[in-house]
């Protein structure tokens, strides 16, 4: 099956950087003792952040490095080699022989230098280096894939821990509005205690109720801590680094839920649907190679030779040499067979791989498509209950002014319309998170096609 994947990868995608012609602002000295500038991210900003600090994709770039390096040495079988040596012996005893007439001539003398060099080229009649060549190129593309798949569980992280702290943020926000709102009350309480109008329990009451909502917003402070903490982590900034969500408006939009189209859409873009049948390909190329191993090679080869010293019967100091060598081979004691053997069942293994990634695939878009149905239906619900909420503690507050309702009717109400309040707050990010799991889930987020993977 072929893939759309280009196998031409530039130094500016070894260098990965999150497209968004975004202009930086130039920053300033900070004031010595000053307390650190927040840094005020926006979604955008933060996913740039990510791909250029965080070390999952600093790790996948290193194995398509890693991979290509694999390719280039896959390559090189199929250039010749070029050697030389060049070698001094010192030896005992001399052998020499006299002809009469002729003189002594040394056979052995006690030191020699010679100098070679050899030239070997080979011939792939058995196809065993196109093979292995091709399984480096299908090993670069499964790299090459990885790094796609691991962009866009990135993708999904970042958004997931953003919309996190923006719920954090809401929350505390909350708190903060709710405690006001009860200190105020006390206020209010304590001057018609004063005056006489109220009983002492109504203070009380009201002391007891902001007490209670001082420890939620001191929960919901801690929240936004470790939120912001979850957030630089996974963008790969310090823990300690004092970012801050900019605030993001969250709407319902119309979302094609049909389980099937969303299923093949998922099919025909996920990279783990790719990287299997990659995973495939390997397979069967791993079979051809296998089966090369009882057929024959050939291989040419030359070769030079220079003696610095001329002995024995011969004055010519140099010689050459050229062969053309066929190596065919007759018993390997099965162990040709026996990889095959291994081959084919490495190839089953990935065909079974692949329906197991068309079943995980499968059950995560439904498991999307279903939390995102449940998020917009409580959303839907929030809304309508922080309005009601509102005007529950609307005629509350008018029933106590009035005189004819206790105090603990307000506190209720207050209590209520927090508790509402934070209910939307949790269902719009719920809703967010559920939108970015099935855009990953179907291969559809819209990022993808800001980065410069496809240069």
């Amino acid at each position: 099956m072929r893939i759309g994947i280009t196998m031409r990868l530039g130094v500016s995608v070894l260098k990965l950087g999150y497209i968004y012609c975004l202009v930086c602002a130039a920053v300033g000295m900070s004031v010595a003792f000053a307390e650190p500038a927040v840094n005020m991210l926006t979604l955008d900003r933060a996913l740039e952040i990510a791909f250029e600090e965080s070390p999952r994709i600093k790790i996948a770039l290193d194995e398509i490095e890693k991979s290509r390096g694999g390719v280039e040495n896959a390559a090189s079988n199929f250039r010749p080699k070029l050697s030389a040596d060049i070698v001094h012996v010192r030896q005992g005893p001399v052998v020499s022989i006299t002809v009469p007439g002729m003189g002594t001539a040394q056979i052995s003398p006690d030191h020699n230098t010679t100098g070679s060099a050899a030239l070997v080229l080979p011939i792939d009649v058995s196809r065993q280096l196109g093979y292995l060549h091709g399984l480096s190129k299908l090993q670069f593309e499964m790299s090459y894939l990885s790094l796609l798949l691991t962009s866009e569980q990135l993708i999904y992280d970042v958004k997931k821990a953003y919309f996190d702290l923006l719920r954090a943020q809401g929350g505390e926000e909350v708190a903060k509005a709710a405690l006001d709102s009860a200190e105020a009350n006390l206020a209010n309480t304590r001057l018609k205690f004063d005056a006489g109008v109220l009983p002492k329990f109504d203070v009380s009451r009201a002391e007891t109720e902001s007490a209670s909502l001082r420890q939620q917003l001191i929960s919901a402070s801690n929240g936004v801590r470790i939120a912001r903490a979850a957030l630089n982590n996974t963008i790969g900034l310090p823990v300690d680094e004092p970012t801050e969500a900019d605030a993001l408006e969250v709407t319902v939009s119309q979302i094609e839920t049909d389980l099937a189209k969303r299923t093949e859409q998922a099919f025909s873009g996920r990279p783990e649907i790719k990287m299997a049948w990659k995973s495939i390909e390997m397979g069967e190329t791993g079979v051809k190679l296998a089966k090369t191993g009882s057929w024959p090679s050939l291989a040419a080869s030359a070769g030079y030779n220079y003696n610095f010293r001329a002995s024995g019967f011969s004055s010519d100091n140099k010689s050459w040499n050229a062969a053309l060598v066929l190596s065919v081979p007759v018993w390997d004691g099965g162990q040709t067979r026996a990889r095959v053997m291994e081959a084919r069942a490495d190839e089953s293994k990935a065909k079974d791989g692949l329906e197991q990634a068309r079943l995980g695939i499968g059950l995560d878009v439904k498991v999307s498509l279903l939390s995102l149905q449940d998020a917009t239906e409580r959303l839907d619900v929030a809304s309508k209950s922080v309005s009601l909420a509102e005007e529950a503690l609307r005629l509350a507050k008018v029933r106590y002014d009035a005189g004819i309702s206790a105090l603990v009717e307000v506190t209720d109400a207050e209590a209520a319309y927090t508790r509402a309040r934070i209910g939307l707050v949790n269902a719009k990010y719920d809703y967010a998170t559920a939108v970015a799991g099935l855009e990953k889930a179907t291969a559809t987020q819209p990022e993808i096609a800001r980065l410069q993977l496809f240069k």
